[in-house]
């Protein structure tokens, strides 16, 4: 700060303190745009005055210069700083959500959870597709990275996440708190130790298990007879071919983000891919809970036809 000037005295009836404090202040503080360019902000300067006045006002700019050149730096490193976080994570999380701001955050928390324990670097991706409540800021405070999608679409949702993500594996699941997500580790280990795809599994006959009121008697025995239908028409090599929870490697999957951006991606499809190209296919037992969102007969048919109609289309 050049201070080293100095100025005449005013007369005994002329007030001086608006002369010390904002003469000064006004004609020397910084333009906006020229604080939000990329200027260097070093180059200000404060013309003469008494030196108490003077001095704090100095003190003040030198803080406000402080500030703005602190910020631009954090904005600069963190970018650099994420960057180079992308080409190293290890597990993303994908969750679709809409208007799930009561579950939202259990389901993030516990994703956390899992890289804890895990002891790897890791990602949780909220693909939001038109949530009207809190869903978006409670994954933002949590530390999730928000994907918005257009359309007004889970499958377009799930696409988008998945393009998003930068894990070498990625975990596909849903925001309602029906799955813990704490206990992803098994999926994890089984990628870790060879399988290319992996994929929960609710049935008891599996080593799964489904909470009361989590399914209705009647769904869990349609999903049996379905499930035994795909393995005996489409030898599709699992116990609970409808279950959302699964996880992959990206390495093996990536003609998926040569698909068009605003194309819709079911579970279904993934699987199909699986099959398709002969991946490791392994299935882990996962615990369905009763979560906020209860899925209905007209979604399970669609999911059911969807399935159907991605396991056909191999033949």
């Amino acid at each position: 700060m050049d201070v080293g000037r100095s100025t005449p005295r005013a007369s005994h009836n002329e007030s001086v303190l608006p002369l010390l404090f904002w003469g000064p202040v006004m004609s020397t503080f910084p333009d906006v745009d020229a604080v939000a360019g990329t200027r260097e902000l070093t180059d200000l300067s404060l013309p003469a005055a008494d030196c108490g006045a003077q001095s704090r006002v100095a003190q003040s700019l030198d803080h406000v210069i402080d500030l703005l050149s602190a910020e631009q730096a954090a904005q600069t490193t963190s970018a650099h700083r994420y960057d180079a976080l992308r080409q190293h994570v290890e597990l993303s999380f994908v969750m679709p959500c809409r208007d799930q701001a009561y579950t939202l955050g259990n389901c993030i928390l516990k994703a956390l959870v899992c890289l804890e324990r895990l002891g790897v670097s890791g990602e949780v991706i909220v693909a939001d597709y038109g949530s009207r409540d809190d869903s978006i800021e409670i994954a933002e405070t949590l530390g999730a990275r928000v994907v918005h999608v257009e359309q007004d679409d889970e499958t377009a949702a799930l696409a988008a996440g998945i393009r998003a993500s930068c894990g070498r594996h990625v975990l596909l699941g849903r925001a309602d708190d029906s799955y813990d997500y704490s206990q992803a580790t098994r999926f994890y280990s089984a990628l870790r130790d060879g399988a290319e795809w992996v994929h929960g599994c609710r049935l008891p006959s599996g080593g799964g298990r489904v909470m009361p009121d989590a399914m209705s008697r009647p769904g869990q025995w349609t999903n049996r007879i379905f499930n035994g239908l795909t393995r005996k028409c489409f030898r599709v090599p699992l116990r609970d071919v409808l279950c959302p929870v699964l996880a992959f490697q990206r390495e093996h999957f990536k003609q998926l983000w040569e698909r068009s951006s605003s194309e819709p991606l079911a579970a279904s499809e993934l699987l199909k891919l699986a099959l398709d190209t002969e991946a490791a296919v392994q299935e882990v037992p996962i615990t369905l809970h009763a979560g906020s969102a209860h899925r209905g007969l007209r979604n399970w048919i669609q999911s059911a036809w969807l399935c159907l109609r991605s396991l056909a289309s191999r033949y």
